[in-house]
């Protein structure tokens, strides 16, 4: 709940910064011998993908398992040819495995939406892709660990292997394949970044479908020249001071007070984590961010002093190597997935630009995708996580009606 905590107070920080099936009986649920949801323990010493990052942040993670309430325990292997359709739901920045569950009530909304058939049963897993930074953007890096690793070569085997999935065995090798028609990935903020980063790199190979809500897309709408002023004045640096002096003085901490911020330090070590085996940099754009025996690390941000971006700089072209509008291949498997994203209409960081160009950038393309931008009411704007409860709703009819025929019953 701490960090549930700190994503909210990052935003409401940052708010004041820029406003100033066919029919049938649904049995009743299951008495588990655990709590629900259901939490999947790490291994033994933790994720392989996690371990010995630099941050020093822990390898051993939990993960949230949601389970419809038709999942019976007992079959889970006997049908492997047959099983229940898979969401992966990915968290925001400043928040953690636990968001969607303990702040959201996705289990409430998907057992309500089951029980009056609006969705069929589904399984959803909510990994956690915090970091102390705030986040990883589910990335691998040098810097901060694998986590994109961790999410695809860790997570979702684990779940292939422990659930009961669509999937069959190899008669060779034995493993087990997972059919990607009933695979579905889906995100919040960050999340929803990471989410169709996934999809535009594995399309089809995975997944059959993409979701994100308020999804962090096109680094150059995202990090513009309003929001890198809003850096320099979070650290107290007048707007016209352009000096060198004053640009060294940025830092992430404390992160509650500099939210933008620690955004951007977050995914600088991400996309742009400092070369590990250069330990005594004298880059001007460098930020030391760990001293280990007298040893820097740290991260290369993508604006100077002068709060100018230098397209086709260096640490620019390393950012956009992660740029999901960079990624798209928009006449590869992406084209076959089912497309979705939404954004209010008063989101803090106007991410509503970046996701109407990928939208945009989608149709040009003749890629079919859905495009939603939801307003508020009065006194209660569509902000970036005002009505995260009721887009879940809309995430999960989208994905149940994408999903094909059940094969559990």
């Amino acid at each position: 709940m701490k960090r549930v905590f700190i994503g909210l107070l990052f935003l409401a920080l940052l708010f004041s910064v820029l406003v100033s099936c066919g029919k049938r009986d649904n049995p009743i649920r299951t008495t588990y011998p655990f709590n629900e949801p259901w939490k999947l323990q790490p291994p033994p010493g933790g994720y392989i993908s996690l371990r010995d990052n630099m941050l020093d942040d822990p390898s051993a993670r939990l993960v949230y398992v949601y389970l419809p309430p038709q999942y019976d325990l007992e079959r889970h292997f006997p049908l492997l040819d047959r099983g229940f359709p898979v969401l992966y739901l990915l968290h925001d920045f400043g928040d953690d495995y636990s968001t969607f569950v303990n702040f959201y009530k996705v289990g409430q909304i998907a057992d309500r939406l089951i029980a009056e058939e609006e969705i069929q049963p589904m399984i959803i897993v909510m990994p956690d892709g915090w970091n102390s930074l705030g986040g990883s953007f589910y990335t691998n890096s040098d810097l901060i660990g694998r986590y994109e690793d961790h999410l695809l070569d860790e997570v979702m085997a684990i779940i292939d292997t422990t659930f009961h999935t669509v999937a069959k065995k190899d008669p060779d090798t034995k493993e087990i394949i997972p059919n990607p028609r009933y695979k579905a990935i889906s995100g919040h903020g960050m999340g929803g970044y990471g989410a169709f980063k996934m999809a535009v790199k594995y399309d089809t190979t995975l997944f059959y479908a993409v979701s994100g809500m308020s999804p962090f897309l096109l680094f150059g709408s995202l990090l513009n020249k309003e929001m890198i002023d809003l850096v320099f004045r979070e650290n107290g640096i007048p707007d016209h001071d352009f000096s060198d002096s004053m640009y060294r003085k940025i830092s992430p901490a404390p992160a509650a007070e500099k939210p933008l911020t620690s955004l951007v330090f977050a995914m600088a070590a991400a996309f742009s984590p400092h070369d590990l085996a250069d330990t005594d940099p004298d880059d001007p754009q460098f930020f030391e961010l760990l001293n280990i025996g007298g040893k820097k690390y740290g991260v290369d941000l993508p604006f100077d002093s002068t709060r100018t971006i230098l397209e086709g700089s260096e640490i620019w072209n390393r950012w956009m190597d992660h740029d999901i509008k960079t990624l798209l291949n928009p006449n590869g498997g992406f084209r076959e997935l089912k497309v979705y994203l939404d954004c209010g209409d008063h989101d803090q960081l106007k991410l509503y630009e970046g996701v109407q160009k990928f939208h945009q950038t989608l149709s040009h393309h003749g890629i079919e995708n859905t495009y939603v931008e939801y307003p508020g009411y009065e006194n209660y704007p569509a902000g970036h996580r005002n009505f995260i409860h009721d887009r879940l709703v809309e995430i999960l009819k989208f994905h149940s009606q994408h999903f094909p025929p059940p094969t559990w019953e």
